[in-house]
């Protein structure tokens, strides 16, 4: 923080929040959970140029509107939360991740949240960025894990319909909907598709027959 380094994250993390001027947490290396761990981010700033958050274990809970930047060297592979065996409950804040891949460039395939070796995260709010990317949300193909979303904004991707595990992807709970909010970003709510007219879906049939008549 500023010029004063930490040997632990909380540290670090308490020092921004009382710091008046710089509310910026540089790691030096990834934040490491391997028990039940709750951080409120509130008025901070997380940056890393590789991992910000590795969870080996236990559940790590975020919470408050303080923001993650992980990958910012823009190399190699990096992730904002990185679900590795662990669980993840992300309840507010802005994520976001530098470097980022195309389906053909998998050296620079840096997640904003990723799972592996079962690990589990649940998205109930929050803001997701990943400058286009397709793996702003991603689950290892080999040793899997689940990426639950039931609330937050995405921008440049529709965790309702992604081409991550394949084509049409969809991470969102029963129950919920990602909304095009026409700016190229989904926000998702608790709600259903009751029609479609041509490739738009709507949540009441007087809308969609509005539309249809419109059309």
């Amino acid at each position: 923080v500023g010029e004063t380094k930490y040997t632990t994250f909380e540290a670090a993390l308490e020092a921004a929040q009382a710091n008046e001027t710089d509310k910026t947490v540089v790691l030096l290396q990834p934040v490491e959970i391997s028990e039940d761990t709750t951080y409120d981010l509130s008025g901070v700033t997380v940056t890393s140029e590789g991992d910000a958050f590795i969870v080996t274990g236990g559940t790590l809970t975020l919470n408050g509107d303080g923001v993650v930047e992980a990958g910012t060297s823009g190399a190699g592979t990096a992730n904002a939360i990185w679900a590795n065996g662990g669980n993840v409950v992300i309840n507010g804040g802005t994520y976001s991740v530098g470097g980022d891949s195309t389906t053909t460039d998998t050296t620079h395939q840096n997640d904003v949240i990723y799972t592996k070796n079962g690990g589990t995260v649940t998205i109930t709010g929050g803001t997701f960025l990943n400058d286009g990317s397709v793996w702003t949300l991603n689950q290892n193909d080999a040793t899997g894990g689940a990426i639950t979303v039931t609330g937050g904004t995405f921008y440049g991707f529709n965790p309702e319909d992604n081409v991550s595990e394949g084509a049409n992807t969809n991470f969102v709970a029963d129950g919920y909907i990602a909304v095009d909010n026409g700016d190229n970003s989904w926000t998702v709510i608790e709600g259903e598709w009751v029609a479609q007219v041509g490739e738009t879906k709507y949540t009441t049939f007087e809308v969609a027959l509005e539309a249809a008549q419109a059309n």
